[in-house]
């Protein structure tokens, strides 16, 4: 572990330097829409569900860290810009736009929000809610509204408002909204008897009437942040006007934005970034313009989420930070801090830290400090420093990676090199102490020493004992020494477990008592007296003075070598490893984990990395720097929320969550959910169980789940979310839902059946006979109508005409007249064939219209035209009855002249839907034939038979036209 360190860096700190460091927290860019981050952001917010709902130039955005939905106003020709958003306390989500409308998200859609009254025409800039559950808007121009039973109330400054032009506003716990106006404040209450309104201006006292932020604090104090003179407070009870000392000479430029986070204040400006600082002291406040290449201008929104995250929005895009809950200390007058191997804090607050093979000292929250650098080893022998421990008189004691042990007088820097054979050379892991006796863990095995009574001098006498002989510590690599509050001493061994001197006794515990490895790295102890461990290779382990309980990957731990923990209060576990930070709730077993995202990748911590100041923040060093965190401002319980968004049937855009039944048909169900976890939301699994449908949670990325053809049922549709492959404390949202049966299934169904059968079997009785005799007439018909079709086939005139053509074509053409035969047989054969059948294929009936339409071209030429427009699905889908369409075409060309002057044209067409029409021309004979019309009254009776559609029969002058229903 030995490492040269630069010239120029050792002596730079070879001397005292006056406020040379900061801590920094993190920032990073989120790119909510556009991977190059350009779009702007006006107005945000978080809602009950944790959520990002994010107002934009062209349009609002919901984000939940990892994808954003986008909502347009659904209103043509208007500006997507949306300049206010807000969630009502029945948790509908409202929007302000830069035109002033006003818009309510519903069913996923922006709908302009069904208002009565007077519109706003200007920009709104705030909306908010009283607790009266009435809706308020400031415009920026137009005054102030107010929404009651969905009708809108003006408040301008005819009525007394002290201008019109108006930023913000918030209640107090009197009930009265306070505006920030171009004028000053207004303090508007609002009753049966109108509007009563109280005007704090420069009269008053308030140092700059540009109100353009207010915020309530939880002591009746409201916040304002004005357009030049920073921030002032005002008692809500007594109006007495405040200013912060911080603020007394403010030159910050305008302040856009307050946040009071429990104890701290956030102030957003336009041109100097961000400030922030505790806000109940008057200590100065620390300004972030940028960090790294990221810089903060014309800060426009910020808010702080469930997490303690801070977002900051401007027209560059989203920040998002941890704020002051987590920073880092990893520069020093723009030297980068490097392999931080042990911290410490001593009595005075005074913060100690072994950047390479050097020791600073920082008076943590002194203003006015120096930082000062002690060189312990010898400029040639140059090694780590890895573990410290202060005595009772404030000395310092120092051990060393390979040269033993130092004591520091840490005012005049004197230093003592403990002599001793067994501590020369020796390599101290570790350092603890009670009363006069002082424990040091070495790679040698354990050192006992003993103080004088008189500890209060830069050279000490000490008594030196090496515990080789002591069976249940062994005698080599001692990784760790501990003192708990009982002032048992805990010793952490390589290869021996974990021992305990209590009492003159060693008592030791290893993988036969409970522990998972033999190997121990660091020790610490909880406020309820649980003394917990981390082991190598084996997670970290809780002991409660009789039995062991270890945490592994199946409790969600991330890494199983834990290098250093430390206890933060009774309910929390800081565990510190190379793949970064977590922290354990004891109680509820959740884990926060803090990796890459959060900027601690690779930090390759030692063993005594942290440190607790008497400010509560915890010093974390790492292989870049120093980690600070602030546990006061992030206890919030961790793990992310699991949040049920949608509930979607097939092919149906509509959200049916507030849906509980289904019918049976609708079974094809869809959930949308997820895992609200901003901090590092790549980190988030899923899983879900649909319970009545299978009884195993189902591991899953995706946040999409689909159930297809769901039998009838009740049902619970489960999911829960969670940051680590455990999923037993994961939060967990249900959605119970039921499948109905079909109507048919039901009890009351097969009753009512069976009161109409019983019903029935009387009326199927008395009805018998008249059906007997329906069929007897529905079969003369059918005789009827074959007979007619099979009579008109056999027609004397069509015979005697044929064989005329026949006669003709063999003194012309014998090739011609022996195929004219072959048709005339296969028309025939054809309708022998089909004539007794109920119906046939649309496709055979045309084959024989065909033949017909070619013995008959024979005769007349090109005088007779049959034109057939049937797509070949049509063709080969439907049926017709049996000669049928032969039948019309017949009557066509019996009932009309064909010659040269008055050719005859007949049309088959797809007419409509499952229609099919044959059409002709009218040619009137001189000598009409003598119709009977029995041909189309059969045709007409056989379709009542066998379809429900009807025949149509059409004639005028010029055509004659019969449309009859094709059957499937």
């Amino acid at each position: 572990m030995k490492r040269k360190m630069p010239v120029l860096i050792l002596l730079f700190f070879c001397f005292c330097q006056k406020y040379i460091y900061a801590q920094t927290p993190f920032f990073k860019q989120t790119f909510i829409a556009r991977e190059n981050g350009s779009l702007g952001v006006n107005t945000m917010i978080i809602d009950k569900d944790r959520f990002l709902w994010i107002g934009t130039q062209e349009g609002l955005y919901k984000y939940n860290g990892r994808s954003s939905s986008i909502y347009f106003l659904n209103k043509k020709n208007i500006s997507q810009d949306v300049s206010a958003v807000f969630e009502d306390s029945h948790g509908e989500i409202w929007a302000g736009f830069r035109f002033g409308d006003i818009a309510i998200l519903k069913d996923s859609i922006l709908k302009p929000a069904p208002l009565k009254g007077l519109l706003p025409t200007k920009a709104i800039t705030a909306i908010t809610e009283d607790h009266l559950g009435r809706i308020w808007l400031t415009t920026a121009g137009d005054g102030v509204f107010y929404i009651y039973h969905n009708t809108l109330f003006r408040i301008s400054s005819e009525n007394g408002l002290t201008d019109d032009y108006t930023y913000a506003i918030a209640e107090d716990r009197f009930g009265r909204m306070w505006i920030g106006t171009d004028q000053g404040i207004s303090i508007c209450a609002v009753d049966s008897n109108g509007v009563k309104i109280i005007k704090i201006n420069a009269e008053k006292g308030i140092p700059d009437e540009i109100a353009r932020d207010i915020k309530a604090d939880m002591n009746g104090n409201m916040w304002i942040g004005l357009q030049e003179k920073g921030v002032c407070i005002i008692n809500s009870s007594t109006l007495q006007i405040t200013i912060p000392e911080w603020s007394t000479n403010w030159e910050k430029g305008q302040v856009n934005e307050l946040i009071l986070n429990e104890k701290e204040i956030w102030i957003a400006t336009d041109d100097e970034g961000l400030f922030t600082g505790l806000y109940h002291t008057e200590n100065e406040l620390h300004n972030y313009k940028s960090f790294d290449d990221l810089k903060f201008p014309e800060i426009k929104k910020m808010l702080v989420d469930a997490e303690n995250n801070l977002w900051l929005g401007n027209k560059s895009g989203l920040i998002q930070s941890h704020g002051n809950w987590m920073m880092f200390l990893n520069e020093i007058n723009n030297q980068k801090l490097n392999f931080v191997h042990a911290v410490f804090i001593d009595a005075e607050n005074n913060l100690y830290f072994t950047p390479d093979q050097g020791l600073i000292k920082i008076p943590i929250y002194k203003k006015d400090f120096k930082l000062k650098k002690y060189t312990i080893t010898p400029a040639k022998d140059l090694c780590d420093i890895v573990s410290m421990y202060e005595d009772e008189c404030g000395y310092i004691w120092i051990g060393t990676m390979g040269m033993g042990l130092y004591r520091l007088n840490t005012t005049t820097g004197v230093q003592q090199k403990i002599a001793s054979a067994d501590l020369d050379k020796a390599s101290i892991l570790s350092i603890a102490g009670n009363n006069n006796e002082l424990w040091l863990a070495t790679l040698g095995g354990v050192v006992r020493c003993i103080l004088p009574d008189d500890c209060n001098t830069d050279k000490i006498e000490i008594q030196i004992r090496k515990l080789d002989s002591v069976p249940e510590l062994g005698n080599y690599y001692i990784y760790t020494v501990f003192v708990d509050s009982k002032d048992r001493v805990w010793f952490g061994t390589d290869k021996k477990g974990i021992t305990c001197y209590d009492k003159n006794k060693y008592h030791n515990f290893n993988t036969d008592n409970g522990l998972l490895s033999n190997s121990v790295y660091s020790i610490t102890e909880d406020l309820n007296g649980n003394i917990w461990f981390s082991e190598a290779g084996e997670g970290i382990c809780k002991f409660n003075g009789k039995t062991f309980h270890n945490y592994g990957s199946k409790d969600g731990l991330r890494e199983m070598t834990v290098t250093s923990i430390r206890a933060i209060g009774a309910d929390r576990i800081m565990l510190v490893h190379k793949r970064g930070i977590d922290i354990l709730h004891t109680q509820s077993g959740k884990i926060d984990y803090y990796g890459v995202k959060n900027n601690l990748a690779d930090v390759n911590p030692d063993l005594n990395v942290i440190a607790f100041d008497h400010g509560g923040k915890i010093w974390v060093g790492t292989e870049k720097g120093l980690v600070i965190f602030n546990p006061a401002l992030n206890s919030n319980p961790a793990g992310p929320k699991t949040v049920l968004q949608r509930v979607s049937l097939f092919d149906q855009k509509k959200n049916f969550i507030s849906q509980k039944e289904f019918n049976y048909n609708q079974n094809y169900i869809a959930f949308d959910f997820a895992g609200i976890w901003f901090t590092d939301p790549g980190r988030i699994q899923y899983q879900y169980m649909l319970d009545g449908y299978n009884k195993e949670w189902i591991n899953t990325a995706d946040n999409h789940i689909i159930y297809p053809n769901l039998p009838p049922g009740n049902y619970v549709f489960k999911v829960r979310t969670s940051l680590s492959r455990s999923f037993t404390i994961a939060d967990e949202t249900t959605y119970s839902f039921v499948i109905k049966k079909p109507f048919w299934t039901e009890t009351w169904f097969r009753a009512m059946v069976l009161l109409l059968l019983f019903a029935g079997g009387g009326l199927y009785i008395s009805a018998h006979d008249q059906r007997l005799k329906r069929m007897e007439a529905l079969k003369k018909e059918s005789i009827e109508y074959r007979f007619e079709t099979l009579k008109s086939q056999v027609n004397p005139h069509f015979l005697f005409n044929s064989f005329n053509t026949l006669i003709s074509i063999i003194e012309k053409d014998q090739h011609i007249a022996v195929e004219y035969v072959e048709k005339l047989s296969d028309y025939f054969r054809n309708m022998i064939q089909h004539r007794d059948k109920e119906t046939i294929i649309l496709e055979d009936e045309i084959e024989m219209v065909s033949t017909y339409y070619y013995l008959q071209k024979k005769r007349f030429g090109n005088y007779l035209e049959l034109d057939v427009r049937l797509s070949k699905e049509v063709l080969k889908l439907y049926k017709v009855p049996p000669l049928s369409l032969q039948l019309l075409i017949e009557n066509a060309v019996k009932h009309n002249m064909i010659s040269r002057e008055t050719p005859l044209k007949v049309e088959i067409f797809q007419s409509a839907d499952e229609t099919i029409t044959v059409r002709n021309n009218i040619n009137v004979k001189l000598n009409k034939e003598v119709s009977t019309g029995i041909g189309l009254m059969n045709i007409t009776n056989r379709y009542k038979i066998l379809s429900k559609g009807q025949v149509l029969i059409f004639s005028d002058l010029n055509s004659f036209s019969v449309t009859v229903p094709l059957i499937k």
